[in-house]
């Protein structure tokens, strides 16, 4: 996402695009090859003011990036969603292989390739974090199809509650989708550093 599509006045992100695996660095149509706007809770919000404030980038630049401003990709996200599954205790990082590497400029490093593995019987992925936030939603009572829709959802059968007339007929804004993002702030959003 750029933060052309961020719009950090109106609390909202215009999700337009995404990965279209975990493997390549390719871009396209989010899932169902639907756009949608979200509103973003207020935590969210602030800190994506302070990375913008912090980076000062224009709007046509990647809001997650490194430093040379190229995106993040699918892998930095796997990646660090398994380092903090390690540091919470979830999952145990185990070396797979070692092996020198010669850089360009003729010096070695040392490399390790690690996988990791489940403590317990889940294995989680960092699309697990989606179906995490529907049922915490769902458990707090939020309405589901505003989850649907906040989430992207074009089926009922990730929220199996909703009847077929509900799925056609109703019909959301931006505004009524303010809902979900107060109670992800409900939920979430204390103890974060405003």
């Amino acid at each position: 996402m750029k933060w052309d599509k961020v719009d950090l006045k109106n609390e909202a992100a215009l999700i337009h695009r995404a990965w279209k695996d975990n493997i390549t660095t390719e871009l396209g149509l989010p899932k169902w090859n639907k756009t949608r706007d979200i509103p973003l809770p207020q935590s969210l919000t602030d800190l994506l003011r302070k990375r913008f404030e912090k980076i000062g980038r224009d709007q046509d630049t990647w809001v997650f990036s490194d430093l040379d401003g190229s995106p993040f990709g699918p892998t930095w996200w796997r990646k660090n969603f398994y380092e903090a599954l390690t540091r919470m205790g979830i999952v145990k990082k185990e070396v797979v292989r070692e092996y020198d590497q010669i850089k360009q400029d003729g010096t070695k490093s040392h490399r390790k390739v690690y996988r990791y593995k489940s403590l317990n019987e889940y294995t989680l992925i960092p699309h697990s974090l989606r179906h995490s936030l529907n049922t915490h939603l769902l458990a707090v009572g939020a309405d589901a199809i505003k989850v649907q829709a906040f989430l992207g959802w074009s089926s009922h059968s990730a929220i199996p509650i909703l009847t077929r007339v509900q799925q056609g007929y109703t019909h959301l804004t931006t505004k009524d989708l303010a809902e979900i993002a107060n109670i992800i702030e409900d939920l979430y959003g204390h103890g974060t550093n405003h």
